[in-house]
């Protein structure tokens, strides 16, 4: 395993494919097909940095904030789809909105710090 964020973005792609079949296989609950998708999109983009970096002979550091950001973006994305699915409880609507939050502003703030290779 010599590009961890390359096989990271690759197990969530996979993951996101099981989740298709398992979990929203039966489209009764909209937000666990969302939240399927928008781990296979996670994937993608993480899978897409590390080939661009790849490419581009650029090294991407191994920081905490950089994984971290990945785990909660991660973390929020599942408690919107699986926790907070059917929007009747406002905590958990907040909680996973929280989460979601801290994790997207720790990927930006982190991407700003290290000057990462942009993903288009």
């Amino acid at each position: 395993m010599k590009d961890k964020l390359l096989w990271f973005g690759t197990l969530l792609c996979l993951t996101a494919f099981l989740g298709f079949t398992t979990v929203a296989d039966d489209f009764r609950h909209l937000n666990e097909l969302a939240a399927v998708v928008a781990v296979f999109a996670l994937g993608v983009v993480i899978t897409g940095i590390a080939l661009r970096a790849k490419r581009r002979h650029y090294v991407i550091p191994e920081s905490r904030s950089l994984w971290s950001g990945i785990v909660l973006t991660l973390f929020g994305i599942l408690g919107f789809g699986f926790v907070a699915d059917d929007f009747k409880h406002a905590g958990e609507v907040l909680g996973s909105a929280a989460v979601l939050l801290a994790g997207v502003t720790l990927l930006y703030l982190t991407w700003r710090k290290h000057r990462l290779p942009s993903p288009d």
